[in-house]
């Protein structure tokens, strides 16, 4: 069911396995994960809960009010407990959502910028080009000027922690949740796809840690595909928590590559975008294979370790690994529910949140080289930014 409609329902989250075990939880920024009513302290296991909206024309930038507020926990948090208590917070932001509609100050600082068309790769981004015809630059400034707008407020709230002293305690993690939006001039190094396509232009997206002095600075892992469902079970690893048989799902513990191996997952990913539709595509990422399948079509079957762009299905030549890979995609699809509840007031599929999950795991087939090295603007990403 739709997490922005009905929630978690009962599901453990990492909130909530931190706030049992003495940590300090907070969640500033943007929600989306459960209807109005669950925006209030405790919700999760969250201590403070404080939803920002964000505003377009702000010389600060879009969510400027919500890392002023981060700001502020930290240091109200450091004052009341002096790294006595553990912390940990959510700092959710809106840039660079649609609508990208930065403070005319902010995209001065771009005014010079002339898109080279030459320096972007990739039928996506040229199709995005040639829509925007005139609009083209004048759309690229407004990106500019709002990506370097949050950086300059990440930027403010690791200074924060510097001069606090906790920067050496704490990991920080950036990423997003999909790709470039088809409205603005995001680019995802010249994959195929975009937001709420399974397209790797679509699930690829930066992921960034900063721990210092545990974290390799400076290392950049072009290897190891990691997703979101991996952040609970590695902080647990981290932290040396247990986990119980509730909080075990299709995640896995890639604590060894946040500190810098290149070692390929063990399990296969899934995507399945929120619709009833009997159509819609489901997705399956299994070492360097990359299969598409919906019910009434012929799947599809990359190698996107020598075909970046996925537009060369190799299925009928390579019946050997797509077979198994496709079973365990409608295994896993089986395990859904039929119906998707798409807005608050539609009654949720019943179900018990902590009934152990029936995990499908890889099938049997070879992964392939080490996950797919790939072009080096489109590798993904950890560093300890210094």
């Amino acid at each position: 069911n739709y997490p922005a409609s009905f929630g978690f329902q009962g599901v453990p989250t990492v909130t909530e396995l931190l706030k049992e075990n003495g940590y300090a939880t907070a969640h500033i920024g943007k929600w989306h994960i459960g209807p109005k009513s669950s925006e209030k302290n405790g919700t999760y296991g969250i201590d403070h809960v404080q939803v920002i909206g964000g505003r377009m024309d702000h010389p600060r930038g879009k969510d400027f009010k919500i890392y002023d507020s981060a700001v502020n926990y930290l240091k109200d948090h450091h004052k009341r407990y002096n790294n006595t208590k553990p912390l940990y917070m959510n700092v959710w932001g809106h840039a660079a959502h649609m609508d990208v509609k930065p403070a005319s100050s902010l995209v001065k600082k771009f005014s010079n910028v002339k898109v080279n068309r030459g320096d972007f790769i990739g039928s996506f981004m040229q199709s995005k080009f040639d829509r925007r015809g005139d609009k083209t630059n004048s759309m690229m400034r407004k990106y500019l000027a709002e990506t370097h707008a949050m950086d300059s407020l990440i930027g403010k709230l690791l200074d924060t922690l510097d001069d606090l002293g906790m920067a050496s305690n704490s990991i920080v993690v950036f990423s997003a949740d999909q790709g470039p939006s088809s409205g603005a001039m995001g680019y995802s190094g010249g994959l195929r796809g975009e937001k709420m396509m399974q397209w790797e232009g679509g699930t690829r997206v930066p992921f960034i840690v900063r721990w210092p002095g545990h974290v390799p600075a400076d290392h950049v892992n072009c290897h190891s595909a990691v997703s979101a469902l991996d952040f609970l079970p590695t902080l647990a690893s981290i932290l040396d928590l247990p986990l119980a048989d509730e909080h075990k799902f299709e995640g896995e513990d890639v604590s060894d590559i946040w500190y810098g191996s290149d070692r390929s997952r063990q399990e296969p990913i899934f995507h399945k975008v929120s619709s009833n539709n009997p159509e819609v595509k489901r997705a399956m990422l299994y070492g360097k294979w990359k299969m598409h399948w919906n019910t009434r079509r012929d799947p599809e079957l990359y190698d996107i370790t020598a075909n970046h762009d996925e537009n060369k299905n190799i299925w009928k030549k390579n019946l050997d690994v797509g077979t198994p890979m496709l079973e365990k995609l409608i295994e896993w699809d089986e395990r859904l529910p039929n119906k998707y509840s798409l807005k608050e007031g539609n009654t949720p599929k019943s179900f018990n949140p902590y009934a152990p999950p029936i995990l499908v795991g890889p099938p049997d087939i070879d992964p392939g080289i080490n996950n797919p090295p790939l072009h080096e603007r489109r590798c993904i990403t950890e560093t300890d930014v210094e």
